[in-house]
């Protein structure tokens, strides 16, 4: 029975995505000049911004890991890995570029350790959902300057969304618990460990560097051409339910249905296009006047941790290869849109005490996306110090919490 519901739920699903995918192309059809713009605009911003940020990342994670730096890493950050969430050190190199770069970055990564047999399903979907994460660059420079023009509402809005990874972390922790292998087993020194360990990996791996830097360059070129070709794709799909007025009867039924009256159409949506496309519905969020101030915030904070149905797509596409499960991640990103939606409100009050003027400078212009020729390389020299210091404070940690373990068992 239970075989015959899945059967005919999986047909459903087929035939759905079959008149999606229908639609789609009598859109094209109908509104040429419209897809074409629209997927243009996708690919602009996926060829300035997105291919130029990720590749090198992309193709030194591939690099890093056949050499086995990030085997010595997982030594490294073992100890503290496993204290606040249950996982090993090698999820510390996929939580620190996941941080820093942004998504989808850490999904690649992870999928890569999980190939590797380095930790299992369930501590992969743990590092998966906690190393999620916008770019602080991104948070900063566009959200908070480019929509709002105020730098320190973007530290506000960076905090609550650091905060709800750790509250997500700790959440899996308490559900996933611990029940895999410790990866180290040895009494010898941590510093010994690591250099055998990344030996070990290297040897295991076997290429030569020639070999591995095509490997790797290739690996990375097509998955950045599958983020591309998503991106375009839902540049499309959001222009097709804007056109045909889509939006406008999914937020009459809502509002029939939630019984919601004092928001007006056009804020939601602005939150259901924020919802397959973050970009587009952060910056409607920004700029509608209906929204209060802190409401647009925790929506903002809320649609950060969501991220959008085009990065779920792209962290899809990339987790295909392994058995990390969609449903787990897709459940963690809500998880994490209530928590930023919560500690929005929970914290507002605070932030206002240490910075009074955070209220948005509009004057008489809109905010704006400004877009520069040199904006993704201005910042590589502050995202790499961000990357050390993150690396260097993680490693301390590490130490700290290993010397106390030695002492703790030494005199108990």
């Amino acid at each position: 029975m239970s075989r015959l519901n899945f059967n005919m739920n999986h047909r459903f699903f087929t035939f759905l995505l079959a008149m999606c995918a229908a639609f789609l192309v009598l859109f094209i059809i109908i509104f040429p000049e419209e897809a074409f713009q629209s997927s243009l605009q996708g690919l602009n911003i996926w060829w300035k911004i997105v291919f130029p940020s990720l590749l090198p990342f992309f193709i030194l994670s591939e690099i890093l890991i056949a050499f086995g730096v990030i085997r010595m890493f997982g030594v490294w950050l073992e100890p503290l890995m496993r204290f606040l969430f249950k996982v090993p050190g090698v999820g510390g190199w996929a939580l620190a570029m996941g941080w820093t770069v942004g998504y989808p970055s850490s999904a690649q990564i992870t999928s890569n350790i999980r190939q590797q047999n380095l930790i299992t399903r369930d501590e992969g979907e743990k590092i998966l959902a906690i190393s999620h994460s916008s770019s602080p660059i991104f948070i900063i420079n566009v959200i908070a300057i480019g929509f709002f023009h105020h730098m320190q509402l973007g530290l506000f809005i960076m905090t609550i969304h650091f905060i709800s990874l750790l509250l997500l972390g700790f959440v899996l922790r308490l559900y996933y618990g611990d029940t895999s292998n410790k990866l180290l087993t040895e009494n010898n020194h941590f510093i010994i460990r690591s250099i055998r360990a990344m030996f070990q990996a290297h040897q295991q791996d076997g290429r030569t560097f020639g070999k591995l830097l095509g490997d790797a360059v290739i690996s990375s070129i097509q998955n950045l051409l599958m983020i591309g070709g998503t991106m375009m794709l839902f540049a499309v799909i959001i222009k097709m339910i804007t056109l045909t007025n889509f939006l406008l009867l999914i937020n009459k039924l809502l509002t029939h249905f939630f019984k919601i009256t004092n928001l007006s159409d056009n804020t939601l949506a602005s939150i259901t296009t924020g919802w397959f496309e973050l970009n587009l519905g952060a910056y409607q969020i920004s700029t509608a006047q209906s929204i209060p101030f802190i409401w647009q915030i925790a929506l903002i904070c809320s649609l950060l941790a969501w991220s959008g149905f085009s990065v779920h797509l792209q962290v899809k596409s990339l987790i295909q290869n392994t058995d990390l499960r969609y449903r787990s991640f897709f459940v963690s990103r809500m998880l994490q849109a209530l928590f930023s939606f919560a500690l929005t409100f929970l914290l507002w009050k605070p932030y206002q005490i240490l910075f009074s003027n955070v209220e948005p400078s509009f004057l008489n212009t809109a905010p704006k996306y400004v877009e520069t020729s040199n904006t993704v390389w201005s910042i590589w020299e502050s995202t790499f110090i961000f990357i050390l210091i993150l690396l260097c404070t993680m490693l301390f940690l590490s130490i700290i919490i290993s010397i106390f373990k030695a002492v703790f068992h030494k005199f108990v």
